[in-house]
């Protein structure tokens, strides 16, 4: 493909057809530490098949629905009231700073009113800037992209093309968000913006602000050469170039037919591996199609009164009680007496 004249070398990578949004909201501090997410989800109400049948890693999360998947105004009022001022108090008279992006929620006035009553600035970054002055954009978000992506290839969602599920969208996001939410991403983030160590200079150095002139990277030294003369069952064709590679700087020159041969067996091992990776990513979709494909009960999730996220306590609450007695209903029966007093939802 050639686009001005120029060869484009990126490629177009086809999808699945079916997109459900989902939102999550995260906060970090400039010490490297993360709060639990807030997941919100597309529908009416939680369903408690959405989840995983493992819910211990998911204690401290908090789990909401919205007609289109979106945050508003009330759910992220109850985000800072009940999530986010409860994991960060602090003691005595301390203020606390809290930066956000200019979205609607953050700026009404219940929320601000919030804010001051639990000691909270609020310090609003500039608008289409967050790709420069947003520690969890210009540091984390793209390494959480990257092992998310990676994780779904495990399901193999991104060749093959099926519906991503609700639980295995929790199952994907909760081993990226160890692998990306680490202390030095973090870390990273707040320095690259210049917010903590404050540094005004930093924002304007980004390349993404000011272009600078490209300089010649020093000369990478040469490894030297390996002289071992052992060999061992290559595992694709560019470990049997190498060995030969080896080989050949040691003691003898193959002939023309020897690396014809040798280039012949690399690029056969090459096409086998290929082969086997796609069609053991084929069966992995395909067992995951037929798990999705098996009907599920619904069984809703009803949040605290007044409330709208749910916590996971809830979640196992609710199974627990379909399975004992088998009512898989929209509503549950007034009738029907949940016993919650043995779960403490402030876990």
């Amino acid at each position: 493909m050639k686009k001005n004249g120029k060869r484009n070398r990126n490629a177009i990578v086809k999808g699945g057809n079916k997109r459900t949004w989902i939102s999550v909201i995260e906060a970090i501090n400039a010490e490297g530490n993360c709060i639990a997410p807030a997941v919100i989800f597309k529908g009416a109400d939680v369903q408690a098949q959405w989840f995983p049948a493992e819910l211990d890693e998911y204690k401290r999360w908090k789990f909401a629905a919205s007609p289109k998947g979106w945050t508003s105004n009330d759910l992220g009022y109850e985000w800072l009231t009940s999530h986010f001022i409860p994991l960060t108090a602090t003691h005595g008279k301390d203020w606390r700073l809290l930066t956000l992006d200019g979205h609607d929620s953050h700026l009404t006035d219940k929320f601000l009113a919030a804010c001051a009553i639990h000691r909270i600035y609020i310090a609003l970054i500039p608008a289409h800037s967050s790709h420069v002055t947003q520690p969890l954009d210009v540091s984390v978000f793209s390494v959480l992209k990257a092992f998310y992506r990676k994780y779904l290839e495990d399901f193999g969602y991104q060749e093959f093309g099926s519906a991503l599920s609700k639980q295995n969208f929790l199952a994907c996001y909760l081993q990226a968000h160890e692998e990306a939410f680490t202390r030095r991403n973090i870390l990273s983030g707040w320095r690259a913006t210049g917010l903590w160590p404050v540094n005004i200079q930093q924002v304007w150095d980004n390349p993404f602000v000011i272009s600078n002139e490209p300089t010649t990277p020093p000369p990478v030294p040469k490894e030297p050469l390996k002289t071992t003369l052992s060999f061992r069952t290559p595992q694709g064709g560019q470990e049997l170039r190498n060995q030969i590679a080896r080989k050949r700087s040691s003691d003898s020159i193959l002939t023309r037919d020897q690396r014809e041969v040798v280039a012949k067996t690399a690029k056969a091992l090459d096409a086998k591996n290929v082969e086997i990776a796609f069609l053991q990513k084929e069966k992995r979709a395909l067992l995951q199609q037929i798990e999705d494909l098996k009907p599920k009960k619904k069984v809703k999730v009803v949040p605290d009164i007044g409330k709208r996220f749910v916590q996971i306590a809830q979640v196992q609450a609710v199974k627990q009680l379909a399975e004992v007695t088998g009512v898989y209903k929209t509503k549950i029966d007034n009738s029907l007496e949940i016993d919650y007093s043995g779960i403490d939802f402030k876990e």
